[in-house]
């Protein structure tokens, strides 16, 4: 599973909340992000396949664990991206 936000953006406690503990975020190719949890491997949280699939292609070196979050980057009505940078 792989949870998709396109039309806002997140707070922080947000993302934790959807992770399951604290963030790590990293910028995907075409300016997405993709927040997982930072402990996952350590917590043992289960192999995510589809997030895995999306993350290593996009210079990612390891498989994700647990259930990170896709956020489609955009820009607002000034030309700033949204968060995560």
């Amino acid at each position: 599973m792989l949870k998709y936000i396109e039309d806002y953006e997140p707070s922080l406690e947000e993302l934790q909340k959807l992770v399951g503990g604290y963030i790590e975020v990293h910028t995907l190719r075409n300016g997405d992000s993709l927040i997982m949890n930072e402990e996952g491997l350590m917590q043992n949280l289960p192999i995510n396949q589809e997030a895995t699939k999306l993350f290593m292609p996009n210079g990612g070196a390891s498989q994700i664990c647990g259930f990170p979050v896709h956020v489609k980057s955009w820009i607002d009505e000034v030309g700033e991206t949204n968060l995560l940078k």
